[in-house]
């Protein structure tokens, strides 16, 4: 397991939560790990209380599964919780990128445009495992400037099997998708700034956005077969 220095004011139960599934999202865990509360705690030189804690949230966000008198284990990736992902992106985010044009200021303009150099620099200097973070949080400020920011933590937790699934493209070394997605980016930060024309679809744009990487998941699927659950 990875393990990062606490942030400030983090309390303990927040920082085994934030460390666990950072590593439980980018398979550095992977589906089927046994979970063993004592060595994680004395990894992240916490009680066990505060991992207790984290290993229920986790629970309820499916990535870790809680079987009584059954050692826990990270989940397998559930391809119905993966298709689930994206019918509530496909839904939520055409909505919230709307909401975002009606409402949004110079100040998450600017956190945009900080997030695309970014994005950008990512991009020139080859860091491209770097990328799925900064995407995550470039669509996280759309939904806070649309004032919906509990409306994105649903989008992340109901979404979590979707997005190990993105991190499997990045150990798979498919990155064909990030330069067409950073362009995308690039267009929806312009549509947010100057509009639209009257008969453009915001939905339509949005969710194809959604839909650039789904070309790669049956190989994907395919490759890591034992990550995966009902195969």
């Amino acid at each position: 397991m990875n393990v990062g220095a606490r942030r400030d004011g983090e309390s303990h139960a927040e920082y085994a939560y934030r460390i666990m599934r950072t590593n439980i999202l980018d398979l550095t865990m992977k589906p089927g790990t046994v979970i063993n509360e004592g060595d994680i705690a004395e990894q992240l030189a916490v009680s066990r209380t505060p991992v207790h804690e984290a290993v229920l949230k986790l629970k309820e966000e499916f990535l870790i599964d809680i079987r009584p008198r059954k050692e826990s284990k990270v989940s397998y990736i559930d391809i119905d919780m993966v298709n689930e992902g994206f019918f509530i992106r496909r839904n939520l985010e055409p909505a919230a990128m709307k909401a975002a044009m009606k409402h949004i200021g110079p100040e998450y303009r600017k956190k945009l445009m900080e997030n695309l150099r970014t994005q950008k620099e990512i991009i020139e200097m080859g860091r491209l495992e770097e990328f799925l973070t900064c995407d995550d949080e470039f669509h996280e400020i759309i939904y806070i400037a649309a004032n919906k920011p509990l409306t994105f933590s649903v989008v992340q937790r109901m979404g979590s099997h979707l997005t190990r699934m993105r991190y499997l493209i990045q150990i798979f070394n498919c990155y064909d998708f990030i330069p067409v997605s950073f362009r995308e980016h690039e267009q929806m930060y312009e549509m947010l700034t100057f509009g639209t024309a009257s008969d453009f679809s915001i939905d339509d744009y949005v969710i194809q956005h959604i839909k650039g990487f789904q070309d790669y998941l049956p190989k994907i699927v395919n490759e890591y077969r034992d990550y995966f659950k009902y195969l």
